[in-house]
C-alpha cells in the first residue's frame, strides 16, 4: 500500500541523516573528501515501492511483434524479448534515465544500489512481513527492512562505490591519504570474514568485503536511527537485533553453498549476521555479552 510506501521513504531519509551525522565525525576522512561525500549522499535519490513515472513497457499490447498470446508461452517470451531488445537500442545515444528500474521488478523481494547513477531502489516486494510491516513493531521494521536500507546507502561508500561521484562517474575523488585509512580499516572486516569457515572452506574477506561493509554500515545507521525515532525500551532493543538476523535465515543445500563461497560477493547468511553483530557493540550491551 501507499502507506507503506511513504512510510519506507521517510525511514529511509531518516537513516540518510544519521549517515551526514556519521560523515561529519569521521577523523580519517579529510574536508575535502568529507564534503564530497556529504555531496554524494545529499545527491544520492530513492526509488521506494515502484517506478516514479512507470515505464511504457507497463502499458505495451506487443501488437507490434505478434502480441500476447494465452496459447504460446514461446510465442510471448519471442515478443517480449524483441520488444526489449528495441527499446534497448533505442536508448543508444541518448541521456542516461537515473530513474530507471532496469532489468528489476516492483514485485521483487530484494534492493539494490546502483553506483553508476547514485541511487537506491527499493521494490515494493520487500515492504512486506517478515521485512515490514505497519502492523509490526517499530524496532522490527528497523531491524529488518531498515538496515537493508541503510545497507544499500553505505554501498555508495564502500570499497568499490567510493570510487564513483555523486553523478555515477568513475573519476576517484578521495585523496590518496583518506583512501590509505579506509583501507586500513576495511583490512579488519576482510580479515574477521577470510576467518570464518562454512563446511571446509574458508569464506574469501576480499570477495565479500564490500557486503560485508554495506551491512556493518546498514546495521549502524539504521540502530542510531531508530533510537532517534522510538526511544526504545531494552525489549525493543532486543527485538531490533533479532529481526535483523532473522532477515537473513535460510537454508541452502551443501553444493549450493559450496558454490556461494567461491563465486557470491555476499558473506554466508549465517555470518552475515555473526560477523556483523559481534562488531557492534551496542548488541553487546542490550544482550551483555561477555567482554
Amino acid at each position: 500500500p501507499e502507506s507503506s510506501r511513504r512510510a519506507a521513504l521517510e525511514m529511509l531519509r531518516e537513516i540518510r541523516v544519521q549517515f551526514n551525522h556519521t560523515l561529519q565525525h569521521k577523523s580519517w576522512m579529510d574536508e575535502t573528501t568529507r564534503e564530497k561525500a556529504v555531496y554524494k549522499l545529499q545527491q544520492m535519490f530513492l526509488e521506494v515501492g515502484h517506478p516514479t513515472t512507470w515505464p511504457p513497457s507497463t502499458f505495451e499490447t506487443y501488437k507490434e511483434f505478434g502480441g500476447i498470446k494465452e496459447s504460446s508461452l514461446f510465442d510471448n517470451v519471442v515478443a517480449t524479448n524483441a520488444y526489449d531488445v528495441q527499446k534497448t537500442l533505442a536508448r543508444l545515444a541518448k541521456k542516461v534515465d537515473r530513474l530507471r528500474w532496469g532489468s528489476s521488478a516492483s514485485t521483487d523481494v530484494n534492493s539494490f544500489y546502483s553506483r553508476k547513477v547514485n541511487g537506491i531502489f527499493i521494490p515494493a516486494g520487500i515492504l512486506q512481513p517478515p521485512f515490514y510491516s505497519p502492523n509490526q513493531a517499530v524496532a522490527r521494521n528497523y531491524g529488518s527492512v531498515g538496515a537493508i536500507c541503510g545497507h544499500e546507502m553505505t554501498h555508495g561508500f564502500d570499497d568499490i562505490g567510493r570510487e564513483y561521484d555523486a553523478d555515477g562517474n568513475r573519476n576517484g575523488w578521495w585523496t590518496e591519504k583518506v583512501i590509505s585509512n579506509f583501507e586500513e580499516r576495511a583490512a579488519c572486516i576482510k580479515d574477521l570474514f577470510s576467518s570464518f569457515v562454512l563446511d571446509g572452506r574458508h569464506v574469501n574477506g576480499q570477495l565479500t568485503l564490500g557486503e560485508a561493509i554495506a551491512d556493518s554500515g546498514g546495521l549502524k545507521m539504521s540502530w542510531e536511527a531508530f533510537l532517534k525515532k522510538a526511544k526504545p525500551t531494552e525489549e525493543e532493543k532486543r527485538i531490533f537485533f533479532v529481526a535483523m538476523g532473522q532477515t537473513w535465515c535460510q537454508k541452502e543445500k551443501k553444493l549450493s553453498a559450496r558454490a556461494d563461497i567461491l563465486t557470491d560477493q555476499h558473506p554466508p547468511a549465517k555470518f552475515r549476521v555473526i560477523g556483523t553483530l559481534s562488531q557492534f557493540a551496542p548488541f553487546a550491551d542490550v544482550f551483555r555479552c561477555p567482554a
